[in-house]
Parts: C-alpha cells; structure tokens; sequence
C-alpha cells in the first residue's frame, strides 16, 4: 500500500499570538485530531522558510486507510466539536489541506 500523507498549512490569525497558536496546535489541536480521527497516526509540524508562500507554518500526518474516509471523519469530528476550531487559526487565506500519495519507494543517497 502506498504511503498517504495529509498537509495542512496555516497561519496565526493575529501575529501577536503566534506563541498562542503554536501551543494551541501543538498541544490541543494535533493531539485531538490523532485521538478522534480514525487514519491520521502521526503528526510533525514545520515552520515554512520560503516566503513565496502565503502560508507559514505545515503539518504533515501520516495517513492509514483512505483519504476520502479520513476527510469524511474530520469533518464530522469538526461539526461535532470534539476537534476545535481556534480562533487562533487565520482564516484568509484559509488554511489549505490535501493529501498525497507516494509514487515509489523512497530513495536515498
């Protein structure tokens, strides 16, 4: 089975408080998706050095299962509260989330 990956990129809504949203997504967002949403395993984030990008900051999860069916359980776990949305999360641009596959073993050097 291909290696899945989920992406999430965002940004703090307000600079000010970007400690905030780091602890906020580190500590009670990351750790309640990984507890409610059947399929995402693992989790790292990562601060983006690039400024080409409107975005800041990704998460990478590792995905069991498919991704329509994980989307599916984000969602609800979203409409149903046990997955916060902070208003620590900037919310234009919007975060952008999408998955991708591996097309091949890794390669190394």
């Amino acid at each position: 089975m291909a290696q899945t990956l989920f992406l999430a990129f965002s940004n703090p809504a307000d600079p000010d408080k970007e400690a905030e949203f780091n602890e906020w997504y580190d500590r009670t967002h990351i750790p309640q998706l990984l507890e409610h949403v059947p399929g995402l395993v693992s989790a790292q984030r990562f601060r983006l050095e690039s400024t080409q990008l409107p975005h800041r900051y990704l998460a990478i999860y590792e995905v069991e299962g498919e991704p329509d069916a994980v989307m599916r359980d984000l969602r609800a776990r979203g409409a149903e509260g046990s997955v916060e949305r902070s208003p620590l999360l900037q919310r234009d641009p919007a975060p952008i989330a999408i998955f991708v596959s591996a097309m091949g073993e890794r390669i190394t050097a």
